[in-house]
């Protein structure tokens, strides 16, 4: 089996490194986040996204009725190395004996920059 690697974790409008939980209010946790995955030991990676948010955030930025569809993480707090070792078992458990069929599994929890790509005939 091919062993998935997550590679980096961003976000797209926030320095995650630089956030510090003390300074946060649950209410502002509500960002999307950039992962890149690879295969180990294989050059190349794919992008793949998902939200990050707590329910206060959910309360806050969600709808009257529906606070969210799909590919959201919800977390009680915002905490870097905790949700970088859940991204991280996330990943590894979305291995399987090709790319192809990891990136199929791996959509189960994260939107994938290709997954709706139809290459043209």
């Amino acid at each position: 089996m091919n062993q998935l690697v997550l590679q980096s974790v961003a976000a797209d409008e926030i320095n995650l490194h630089a956030l510090h939980r003390a300074d946060l209010n649950n209410e502002d946790i509500f960002f999307r986040l950039v992962l890149t995955i690879g295969m180990a030991g294989k050059t190349g990676s794919n992008y793949f996204y998902t939200t990050l948010a707590t329910p206060e955030a959910l309360l806050k930025h969600g709808g009257d009725y529906l606070l969210v569809s799909n590919r959201t993480l919800v977390v009680r707090y915002f905490d870097l190395p905790q949700l970088i070792a859940h991204l991280e078992n996330i990943v590894r458990s979305c291995s399987r004996d090709s790319w192809e069929a990891s990136c199929q599994v791996l959509t189960r929890y994260f939107d994938w920059e290709f997954e709706d790509y139809r290459a043209s005939s």
